[in-house]
């Protein structure tokens, strides 16, 4: 059901920063947005238009012609089979039923069910559009390969079609931290998949965060012994260390080899995140690490504290 309107024109003009002749050219030429007139023939605009001329002008501003960024905008506002996106607090999040993410999620998991490599760039590339590199992340990425790992062990989806959307996601999240890296970074954080992780993309899902607080971001990669963060520390110094798991049954002796990893970081801090952290929480604390937890405020307050510490 569409909202009902409650702004008039100038006020959205206001709110949005886009002027009043533009609004109109945008709904005369496009049909974006669609408000209610009243009997007088005033627009009236609802909370979900301010929403679409919010995301038109995000997209013209980053150079993209007004009538290509209306069909993306319209392409996302399509009904499409729902995947549920990943939890955003973001006061900025639009509801559900116009979520835009949610509906760029389901557009890259169908690409990969006909397994349609064409699609999916195009799909991807849609979502890059979107919004913030960190929100891209979490709120179409993640859920959309989170939804493609279901169906695989599911039996609904092959091994390839599997590789296919990892890849391909994989690598617009590298795309992502690149553009995200501070040009003067505060501090520098080395990342990597500890010994036989294989799973990258949580790791640069974490990589975002970081570059977002002004971290200049080495990520060394998948499956990363100890001796290789060991050289990688005594060669860069960075303040941090962080290392990704998401499967601890591999690691075997878990105690020796987060001991291994302390050794290798030295007096640097460091610490371990990823769904599979908890498991291996006593092992990491016992050898001086911390393990990241869903309170990313207060997670950056101790690590800061722990720079700190080692920096004095």
């Amino acid at each position: 059901m569409k909202q009902r309107g409650r702004f008039r024109i100038q006020t959205v003009s206001r709110m949005t920063g886009v002027p009043a002749p533009t609004l109109r050219a945008w709904e005369r030429r496009y049909g974006i947005p669609s408000p209610e007139r009243t009997g007088s023939s005033y627009r009236l605009y609802s909370e979900g238009d301010v929403a679409l001329i919010n995301r038109l002008r995000a997209l013209t501003e980053q150079g993209i012609a007004p009538s290509d960024a209306a069909n993306m905008v319209r392409d996302a506002d399509a009904p499409a089979e729902e995947v549920a996106p990943a939890p955003d607090p973001s006061p900025a999040a639009p509801a559900a039923s116009g979520d835009p993410w949610q509906h760029a999620a389901n557009r890259i998991v169908g690409a990969v069910r006909r397994f349609d490599p064409v699609e999916l760039e195009q799909a991807v590339r849609r979502a890059m559009m979107l919004g913030s590199a960190r929100r891209i992340f979490d709120r179409v990425f993640a859920p959309a390969l989170r939804h493609v790992g279901d169906e695989w062990h599911a039996g609904r989806l092959s091994i390839a079609q599997e590789h296919l959307a990892t890849e391909y996601l994989g690598s617009a999240t590298r795309d992502l931290l690149r553009l995200l890296q501070p040009d003067q970074p505060s501090r520098q954080i080395l990342m990597a998949c500890v010994r036989g992780e294989q799973h990258l993309l949580p790791l640069y899902g974490s990589a975002l965060h970081f570059a977002q607080w002004g971290y200049q971001v080495v990520v060394l990669g998948a499956d990363t012994p100890p001796e290789a963060v060991a050289h990688a520390c005594a060669s860069l110094n960075p303040d941090v260390v962080g290392l990704s798991i998401t499967q601890p049954r591999a690691l075997g002796d878990a105690q020796g080899l987060f001991t291994a990893y302390g050794k290798a970081c030295g007096p640097l801090p460091w610490l371990v995140g990823g769904t599979g952290a908890e498991a291996v929480a006593a092992a990491v604390q016992a050898a001086g690490g911390l393990v990241a937890t869903k309170d990313t405020a207060a997670m950056r307050d101790t690590l800061d504290a722990r720079i700190r510490a080692s920096a004095g």
